[in-house]
């Protein structure tokens, strides 16, 4: 199962409350959606934060590792060699793990769907029934946040 195409789609989803961080305030949840089109007509979905403040990554630095530098790499490759997909893009540009996370999720998720199995049949097995979840705190006001 060839890789066909990757589109990369930016999407912004406005918080419910601002988050009050060290060095910004932020007001929109940026992300990219990322897609993967195999030859076989399986399409693997993957998405990546971009949160230029904690991570470096922004929606248009990892635009650009995708289209530009990743794409033409990974084009035609088997989705179900994935380690060298991942050995491909770490060889090519340096960080930008936010990209390169997008595409292995996608083609884990594309995998997935050929195969008929989940995601985490791939990955191991399935470890727990249940899944701890955090919370994130940043209203810049104590008395807030003790409240929340």
């Amino acid at each position: 199962m060839k890789i066909e195409d990757i589109e990369a789609i930016p999407l912004e989803i406005p918080l419910s409350q601002p988050k009050k961080m060290a060095r910004s305030t932020v007001q929109k949840a940026r992300m990219v959606i990322t897609r993967i089109s195999t030859d076989r007509g399986v399409t693997g979905i993957g998405e990546c934060p971009a949160a230029p403040y904690m991570s470096g990554d922004s929606v248009a630095s990892v635009l650009y590792a995708l289209k530009e530098i990743i794409k033409p790499a990974i084009l035609g490759m088997d989705c179900f060699n994935i380690e060298s997909v991942f050995g491909i893009m770490e060889r090519l540009i340096h960080g930008n793990y936010a990209a390169k996370c997008a595409v292995d999720i996608a083609l884990y998720d594309a995998v997935g769907k050929a195969l008929g199995v989940p995601v985490y049949q791939l990955l191991g097995g399935r470890f727990r029934d249940h899944l701890r979840v955090t919370w994130h705190l940043a209203n810049a006001d104590l008395e807030r946040d003790l409240r929340e």
